[in-house]
């Protein structure tokens, strides 16, 4: 038997090479109140559960609902990411959700977000898959080498409007 082998090519990526800005702000505990999701990290399945869970929440026109409670800050919809006490569970409470201090409607749920130091990233690409690729970038480009390490606390999305979104993850010094 005669064995042939393709010749060799070599290839070279060069990462990280677009600027990440962000800044950190220390916040106090806000209290959020909207519709929840659980999910669980297993298998990806969030990544199918919340963007399913959007769609429904606006063909149904709930987030005028959650839009209409909202008077603190941080000032816009927001997307919540509480994971378990014990992360290794990967379960995932996912809000839809307005910070507020009005009184939780029916069919809601309220959440309190802890008092944290939040890195805030600032979403500059548009497309649907935008926030996850700045996730992606966050986890795997900033937070190596960045001094930070997460903290226990949820990390947020924050759409101030359909074309300005921030991605908050709660940090503490290593």
């Amino acid at each position: 038997m005669v064995k042939a082998f393709p010749p060799l090519h070599f290839e070279l990526t060069i990462k990280g090479a677009k600027t990440l800005d962000y800044r950190l702000e220390r916040r106090k505990a806000f209290r959020i109140v909207g519709m929840r999701l659980r999910t669980t990290l297993e298998n990806g399945e969030c990544y199918n559960k919340i963007p399913a869970f959007w769609r429904t929440l606006v063909q149904a026109g709930r987030q005028e609902d959650m839009i209409a409670l909202m008077n603190q800050e941080p000032k816009g919809l927001l997307g919540v990411s509480h994971y378990s006490a014990d992360f290794s569970t990967g379960i995932l409470d996912y809000y839809v959700a307005c910070s507020t201090d009005q009184p939780t409607p029916d069919g809601m749920e309220e959440f309190i977000v802890p008092e944290s130091t939040w890195a805030i990233f600032p979403c500059l690409e548009k497309g649907a898959d935008a926030i996850q690729k700045l996730e992606h970038r966050i986890v795997m480009e900033w937070m190596p080498t960045s001094g930070y390490e997460f903290a226990k606390a949820p990390d947020i999305e924050v759409y101030a409007s359909l074309e300005e979104a921030d991605i908050w993850i709660p940090v503490k010094k290593i």
